[in-house]
C-alpha cells in the first residue's frame, strides 16, 4: 500500500508542475499576442497581415477588409513570407487608430476621416505619425495637408 501512495504522490506532483507550466506558457503567449499585429498590406486582391518582425502570418481574401490600417508601396517576398526590408524601417512600431493608409511610394498618409497628409521627405513618416497621435482626430474631413520640417500645413 505504501508503494501505491508514493507513486500517487509522484503522479500528483508531476501533474501540478504540468498545469503550472501550461498556465505560464498560455500567459506568455497572451503577452506576445498583444505585440503580434503590426500592419496590413492589400496585395494581389488579398489582405496580408504582418507582425512586428516583418513576417507575414496570415492572408485573407479581400472580403475581409476589417483591418484598421494599411501600408502600401511595399514589396512582398511570397516565398519567404516576408516584407521587403528596404522601407520597413520607416514604418513606426505603434500606428494610431486615426491612420488608415501609409503609402511609402507616393509619400502620403491618409486618415480614417479621409484627410490626406503629403510628406516632403519619406523619412518623416514617424514624425508625422507622432503629430497625428496628438491632433489627428481634429483634422478636417477630406482636407489635404503637407508635412514639412516637423509641421503640418493645410493646402
Amino acid at each position: 500500500m505504501k508503494r501505491y501512495n508514493v507513486i500517487l504522490f509522484i503522479y500528483i506532483v508531476f501533474f501540478i508542475f504540468w498545469i503550472a507550466l501550461f498556465i505560464s506558457q498560455k500567459h506568455t503567449l497572451a503577452l506576445k499576442g498583444e505585440n503580434f499585429y503590426w500592419f496590413s498590406i492589400y496585395y494581389k486582391k488579398r489582405v496580408w497581415f504582418v507582425d512586428k518582425n516583418a513576417k507575414i502570418y496570415n492572408v485573407l481574401p479581400e472580403d475581409d477588409l476589417n483591418s484598421s490600417f494599411f501600408v502600401t508601396g511595399l514589396d512582398i517576398d511570397e516565398e519567404n513570407g516576408t516584407v521587403s526590408a528596404s522601407l520597413i524601417s520607416l514604418i513606426p512600431k505603434d500606428i494610431p487608430d486615426i491612420v488608415f493608409e501609409i503609402n511609402l511610394k507616393e509619400k502620403y498618409i491618409s486618415t480614417v476621416n479621409s484627410s490626406i497628409i503629403y510628406l516632403t521627405n519619406i523619412e518623416d513618416v514617424e514624425n508625422c505619425i507622432n503629430v497625428l497621435k496628438t491632433i489627428g482626430e481634429y483634422l478636417d474631413s477630406g482636407k489635404r495637408f503637407i508635412f514639412k520640417n516637423g509641421k503640418l500645413y493645410s493646402i
